[in-house]
C-alpha cells in the first residue's frame, strides 16, 4: 500500500470538500491520487475500479461484517466523522486498526460508520 496525501482540504468558507476518499483509495490500490477524478462519493469510483484490476463487493457498517472480506491485501476504506467535524475516509485493516490517514493531522475517524469492500478481481 502506498500511503497518499489528501490534495485538497475541506473548506467552508469556500464550500470545497477535501479528497480524502480519492486518496485513501490510490492508497489502498497502490495508485496515484492522479488516477482518479476528485469525487466525495464511492459511487463515483466503483466504475473506473474494473479497469484497473479491482472489484467493488459493496458496503458494510460492522467489523463482525468486514471479518468474512479479504479486501486489498487484507486492508479496507472505511468512512465517518473526523474529530474535525466532517466526513472523512481513511485505510482500516480487517480488525478495524487505523493503517493510514490521508489527513495532514494523521488523526483517523472518531467513529467508522463503515467500509468499502474492494477485492482484486
Amino acid at each position: 500500500m502506498k500511503r497518499i496525501m489528501q490534495t485538497k482540504l475541506y473548506n467552508k468558507q469556500r464550500n470545497e470538500r477535501g479528497d480524502c476518499l480519492r486518496a485513501s483509495l490510490a492508497s489502498l490500490l497502490d495508485l496515484e491520487i492522479t488516477d482518479f477524478e476528485h469525487s466525495t462519493y464511492m459511487n463515483d469510483y466503483v466504475e473506473k475500479l474494473p479497469a484497473l484490476g479491482f472489484g467493488y463487493e459493496g458496503h458494510v457498517k460492522t467489523l463482525e461484517e468486514l471479518a468474512e472480506c479479504t479486501g486489498v491485501d487484507g486492508n479496507f476504506v472505511a468512512h465517518g466523522m473526523s474529530s474535525r467535524g466532517v466526513g472523512h475516509a481513511i485505510v482500516v485493516d480487517v480488525l478495524g486498526r487505523l493503517m493510514h490517514d490521508p489527513h495532514p493531522s494523521g488523526e483517523g475517524i472518531d467513529k467508522i460508520k463503515g467500509y468499502y469492500l474492494i477485492e482484486r478481481i
